[in-house]
């Protein structure tokens, strides 16, 4: 799916109750890293049939803790919020569905839930909202660039001024008046003449900080020491 020229890789995957070996299995693994490697927007929603607290279940398993130790080798984030329940049957209330998204996606996912619809499955729905596109770019002044001729030339357009700054104004109103004309000449000469830049936003969402940055790295270094190590 592609939405203002992003290329967007919507995965469904199902890790079946029978896998063996680490989850999430090769074909799963294979889909994320060629995401990765052409830098694409990866959201996958998972049937994980996996425990781990980290996205909402009361207890851990082997299962869940194979598919957490992959999560933080890659670039994916879970996207969950609350406990309330994805599976549902006759005894038996728990959270086995996940939705994982590339880490740039994090910040425009929102509103995840767990839709109140009946899916007429033991299954239930999960609903969020993607954010289409990305706020515009907030853009200033650089007056260190100005292109002060190019400034003086506009401000001496009479024809674009039209002011007879010659004649006396003949009340305070009319005072005013010429003044908020005047304003807005210099600041379409301005706007003309200087060099606008834009304010780089942060790529990572608002509440990654360099402490998590580190913690990350250190976690994925002694994984991948203890894998090659066992």
């Amino acid at each position: 799916m592609v939405i203002d020229n992003h290329t967007y890789w919507l995965v469904s995957a199902y890790l079946g109750h029978d896998h063996q070996g680490p989850l999430p299995g090769t074909i799963l693994e294979k889909t994320v890293a060629e995401s990765t490697r052409q830098k694409t927007n990866l959201i996958i929603g998972c049937d994980a049939n996996a425990h781990h607290t980290t996205w909402g279940c009361t207890d851990l398993n082997n299962r869940g803790e194979s598919l957490f130790d992959y999560i933080l080798t890659t670039n994916l984030v879970v996207s969950y919020e609350g406990s309330e329940p994805t599976f549902i049957s006759k005894n038996r209330l728990e959270v086995l569905d996940l939705t994982l998204v590339s880490l740039n996606l994090s910040n425009k996912i929102l509103n995840w839930r767990v839709s109140k619809e009946n899916s007429f499955s033991d299954q239930r729905y999960i609903q969020f909202t993607l954010i289409k596109e990305s706020p515009k770019p907030i853009q200033f002044g650089n007056y260190t660039k100005t292109d002060w001729p190019k400034y003086r030339a506009t401000m001496n357009d009479f024809d674009l001024i039209k002011l007879e700054l010659s004649d006396p104004p003949l009340c305070a109103l009319e005072l005013e008046q010429r003044v908020d004309e005047l304003t807005a000449v210099i600041n379409k000469a301005m706007e003309t003449a200087c060099f606008l830049t834009a304010v780089r936003g942060k790529k990572k969402p608002y509440w990654w900080a360099a402490e998590l940055e580190t913690l990350r790295k250190d976690c994925r270094r002694v994984f991948n020491r203890a894998k090659k190590t066992r």
